[in-house]
């Protein structure tokens, strides 16, 4: 597997946090390291507002992919 994340992983890792699944079996199946989830968990975090105006972060794909593409062309 290549290094860096390809936009179908980053739609399975954002499947598999909801779903609550551990960082270290997340890891395992898409072959990469742990440090380099948690590096993107971090790349793809957005604050949402739930339906009683409460803060949650959330990993999102898109967001990540975006943030991604738009390094790529600095």
């Amino acid at each position: 597997m290549g290094h860096y994340f390809t936009e179908i992983e980053r739609y399975k890792l954002e499947v598999m946090l909801q779903d609550r699944v551990p960082v270290s079996q997340i890891a395992e199946r898409l072959g990469k390291c742990r440090q380099t989830i948690y590096n993107e968990i971090k790349r793809g975090l957005v604050v949402q507002r739930d339906t009683h105006y409460r803060h949650r972060k959330v990993y999102k794909a898109d967001f990540a992919q975006n943030d991604f593409d738009w390094k790529q062309t600095a």
